[in-house]
């Protein structure tokens, strides 16, 4: 299951709500498959803001079919990526624009910057969780990467991508990257996995792990399968 975030492709929500919203929407579909499919054991796997709303969904009160989630580049808070964007990218300070822009969005869509925090929701995760950064991130700075981990009250493990840019880790280093994440899960599945719910918010993906994962076909940011893949970034699927 690949369910659009708000803002991006079928999603009906015109304002894209960096995962705070969103949370809510893969808990749905969490509940969903829980409720139509009583023996799935469920993954939750994101990347970039798709990794802030699987962090940020841990926080909530989730059915046991959830057993693991894969946090793969999100950010410790709207505020926190947001801040590094105003200061480091525009070279502009945090005030009066951040805290300008925090105001409006909490009077527009019903939650300020500093609350949308994966720091915070992971302080109360009980789901195991695999946190996986790229050394050469710049966009979401690796050094969040220490900072979500740390919070996390789960179970938990953290991998560095060498030399992997941002959302790129499973294309800068596939085997290092599938490896890590997949012997994570099988600590905690006895079985195969029936669902996953990922959650990308940068762009199209389509992938079949074999074996492993049955069928799970991934869309975002209003890509399709008949369109190129913007530089080049089809995750490749892991080792059979």
């Amino acid at each position: 299951i690949a369910p659009s975030l708000n803002g991006h492709a079928d999603s009906e929500s015109p304002v894209i709500t960096m995962g705070w919203k969103d949370r809510l929407d893969v808990i749905d579909w969490v509940n969903f498959v829980a409720e139509n499919y009583p023996e799935s054991k469920i993954v939750l796997h994101g990347e970039s803001m798709g990794s802030a709303t699987t962090m940020m969904a841990t926080g909530e009160t989730l059915p046991e079919n959830v057993k693991v989630a894969v946090a793969d580049c999100g950010f410790t808070s709207v505020w926190d990526i947001f801040s590094n964007k105003i200061t480091n990218s525009f070279k502009m300070h945090e005030f009066p624009m951040l805290y300008s822009a925090s105001t409006v969005n909490k009077l527009y869509s019903g939650f300020d910057f500093k609350e949308a925090s994966s720091i915070e929701q992971l302080k109360k995760s009980k789901t195991p969780t695999i946190f996986l950064h790229g050394e050469n991130d710049k966009f979401v700075p690796y050094e969040m990467l220490d900072k979500v981990y740390e919070a996390a009250a789960c179970e938990k493990a953290k991998v560095t991508i060498p030399n992997a840019p941002h959302a790129r880790n499973a294309c800068a280093n596939p085997e290092l990257y599938w490896d890590s994440i997949l012997n994570f899960i099988n600590k905690y599945l006895e079985e195969k996995i029936t669902f996953a719910v990922f959650i990308f918010s940068s762009y199209f993906i389509k992938y079949h792990a074999k074996n492993r994962i049955n069928n799970i076909f991934a869309i975002s940011d209003g890509w399709n399968e008949n369109e190129p893949i913007p530089n080049q970034r089809l995750i490749p699927s892991p080792p059979p």
